[in-house]
């Protein structure tokens, strides 16, 4: 089972809202216990390890704001990962969403009736993405792709 570290940083997000994330770091453990100190505002809370989550999911697993339902959970294997090429990462972030929006605009240009205002304006934006594709490609840009 993966354990958490001590000084080591672990984040949780919101089931309802992906972009609501909470970073904790380790401040210190027990057998038992994790005390945690949020990285937002420097509050220090002592969670104890939740047993049967913590088996369920093969890592130890708490919870900072308290358990009820659809609450977020702290888990020893969500350790942030810091990228270390922070401007490389970037770059291949913006590269994989341009990517991801050319294939939804072709998608829905599919049902716009050719010539119309609208699919002439889809087909401009479609270009100008294609062009900040080659761009940031010629830039060293990767596909992330999550597997």
């Amino acid at each position: 089972m993966k354990q958490f570290e001590v000084g080591k940083t672990y984040q949780m997000s919101s089931i309802c809202n992906a972009d609501c994330i909470w970073e904790y770091v380790v401040a210190d453990r027990t057998a038992k216990t994790i005390t945690i100190q949020s990285t937002h505002n420097s509050t220090i809370k002592k969670c104890r390890v939740h047993t049967s989550e913590s088996n369920a999911c093969d890592a130890e697993t708490i919870f900072p704001l308290g358990n009820y339902a659809m609450c977020p959970k702290l888990r020893a294997d969500s350790q942030k990962i810091v990228p270390e090429d922070l401007e490389q990462h970037q770059l291949n972030v913006e590269y994989t969403n341009l990517q991801k929006a050319i294939l939804l605009l072709a998608k829905s240009m599919c049902i716009m009736p050719i010539g119309s205002s609208r699919r002439l304006r889809a087909q401009a934006t479609l270009d100008d993405f294609k062009k900040r594709c080659e761009d940031l490609k010629s830039k060293g840009a990767n596909l992330i792709l999550n597997v």
